[in-house]
């Protein structure tokens, strides 16, 4: 059973499904992403933050209170 919970927006879903479509999200990206949220919640923020594979970071400025989990030079979670 998940530890932690991963709250995906109806819009972050919209989104996603689009990228999907268009192309400019591949079949491979989304598997990265749901392997990060499997991590996430399974192990939680601190494993995120201490692992080489996804580069975690707190944000600044307007987004102060968020982090961001890149998986690619191009390619993020926030």
């Amino acid at each position: 059973m998940a530890k932690w919970k991963v709250q995906i927006t109806n819009r972050a879903e919209a989104d996603l499904r689009k990228l999907l479509l268009n192309g400019e999200v591949t079949k491979a990206d989304v598997k990265v992403l749901l392997r990060w949220l499997d991590e996430m919640e399974e192990f939680g923020p601190d494993f995120i933050g201490q692992s080489y594979e996804w580069h975690d970071h707190e944000l600044k400025g307007n987004w102060q209170g968020f982090r961001s989990s890149a998986f690619s030079k191009t390619g993020r979670v926030i």
